[in-house]
């Protein structure tokens, strides 16, 4: 991928991160668990220029491995927007932009979902942070987990909060185009 620098230098870039309540996003029968977090970041010429982060209500009670698993409580919930604000928030801040995030097809399954329940239509270029390293790394890691990928570029993060985690892809999107000459 020798133009993944290039990509990122001509485009602005909104690399996001969701944190559900649970890993059911089944398109066909229309199973979906919430979305209760959306975090992001936008990369102009490969600067970090802003950053989007938000909970997201949640009609039913969070389960308690999604409370230990993310560190996100009902409470943080109680007085958050919407999922067609949130989304329509997203939309206005990733509109004409790349979107990028780490495991792409469940993430962006999710807004889409949701978003075309409320007349948002995300059809942006998309980039998947697991594809790329695949490409790139080709073999260099055990696998491609953000995890696994963060300590390869040596990058701290947080795991399992869309924002954090938002960041750190974004970190490593841009220490894999380093590679790309």
């Amino acid at each position: 991928m020798e133009n993944l620098k290039e990509l990122i230098d001509k485009n602005t870039i909104v690399v996001f991160d969701i944190e559900t309540t649970g890993l059911r996003n089944d398109i066909i029968t229309s199973e979906f668990d919430y979305i209760i977090e959306v975090g992001a970041v936008k990369i102009v010429r490969g600067k970090t220029t802003e950053k989007f982060s938000s909970f997201v209500s949640c009609p039913e009670k969070l389960a308690e491995y999604i409370v230990t698993l993310t560190g996100i409580t009902n409470e943080d919930l109680n007085d958050a927007s919407t999922v067609d604000k949130v989304l329509k928030d997203f939309y206005e801040f990733c509109k004409g932009c790349i979107l990028v995030a780490h495991n792409l097809p469940f993430d962006y399954r999710f807004i889409c979902y949701y978003g075309e329940r409320h007349g948002i239509y995300f059809n942006n270029q998309k980039l998947d942070t697991i594809a790329l390293a695949k490409e790139i790394l080709n073999g260099k890691v055990e696998n491609y987990k953000l995890s696994t990928l963060a300590n390869y570029f040596k990058i701290n993060f947080t795991h399992h909060r869309a924002l954090y985690d938002a960041e750190t892809t974004a970190k490593i999107l841009l220490e894999l185009a380093k590679l790309c000459y």
